[in-house]
């Protein structure tokens, strides 16, 4: 499908519409075996992690609170 719409244009309904027929068929599976899809396709599962938040300052140095 991708080949025949080369020239049509990629981006735009086209893509989308391409994108919804090549997903239908593995969400279908894994809507009947009643598992997640990311899970079909065999993603790996990454253990939690703890993120850092970086905040700005809001006082500047040497003022009182």
């Amino acid at each position: 499908m991708s080949r025949a719409l080369r020239n049509a244009g990629r981006p735009g309904i086209a893509a989308g519409a391409v994108s919804a027929v090549d997903t239908a068929p593995w969400d279908l599976e894994a809507r009947l075996l009643d598992m997640p899809l990311v899970r079909l396709l065999g993603a790996a599962r990454v253990p939690r992690c703890t993120a850092a938040v970086a905040r700005p300052r809001t006082t500047t140095p040497g003022s009182q609170v």
